[in-house]
């Protein structure tokens, strides 16, 4: 089974939809991948995705919409200060190793009891819901190759969902991706299925490929944070 993850394409935040460039990123996305490409898709409810995932599909395959793949974006507290769930003070989580564990740090403040930490456990209930029904079943960090394929599954999402989707796939603190790594808007994410001892593990190919773009691939991360609110992933 392959995995591939798609950011939406630059996003017009208060008029909900895809700017100008956006349209042309998801318009360079979908020469670039078409449903050929693709087996079965998924996509956020929420528009920027939506017309992201039209430009790729073109109404050729059938596409669940789900509101479990919307962004994750909340306010947490961290030592008193008010921070958004991708903008963390970089030293906090390295200072603090118990957020280090995939097993614990969820039920750690500032995530325990927080919308953050209710929409990840939603998260991998949904996603492993979605995974049985193409024959891989969570099996602890692992996976059960119930029903071996070739299939390729389409999330079309946000950067704070990615990180989410990635974060359960390979075992690693949320926390950490969404601070180290920065797909940029049409990004695509891929992972492969991967057998050994007879449990699947999920391997990244890549990580934030916008060769769709060509040389507008190019732009520099700080270019584009630097013309971005930094929390508005």
């Amino acid at each position: 089974m392959k995995i591939v993850i798609i950011r939406h394409a630059d996003p017009d935040y208060p008029n909900n939809t895809l700017t100008k460039l956006g349209f042309k990123e998801a318009e360079m996305l979908g020469k670039k991948y078409s449903s050929k490409d693709f087996d079965y898709f998924y996509c956020s409810s929420l528009p920027r995705a939506m017309l992201t995932c039209e430009a790729i599909n073109k109404g050729k395959k059938p596409v669940e919409y789900c509101d479990w793949l919307q962004e994750v974006y909340f306010r947490i507290n961290i030592d008193g200060q008010e921070q958004g769930n991708f903008d963390y003070d970089p030293e906090f989580f390295l200072t603090h190793k118990e957020y280090l564990d995939v097993d614990k740090y969820m039920s750690l403040p500032p995530f325990k009891g927080t919308q953050l930490e209710a929409r990840y456990v939603e998260m991998c209930e949904k996603f492993d819901e979605v995974l049985a029904k193409h024959g891989y079943v969570r099996d602890g960090y692992v996976y059960k190759e119930v029903k071996p394929n070739d299939d390729t599954l389409v999330f079309v999402c946000h950067y704070g969902m990615m990180c989410f989707l990635v974060s359960h796939l390979i075992n690693l603190p949320y926390n950490l991706l969404s601070q180290y790594i920065c797909p940029m808007p049409s990004a695509l994410t891929m992972l492969y299925s991967f057998k050994r001892n007879n449990k699947i593990m999920f391997r990244i190919n890549c990580i934030g490929d916008r060769s769709h773009l060509g040389r507008k691939a190019n732009i520099s991360v700080n270019s584009y944070l630097d013309k971005n609110d930094r929390v508005k992933f």
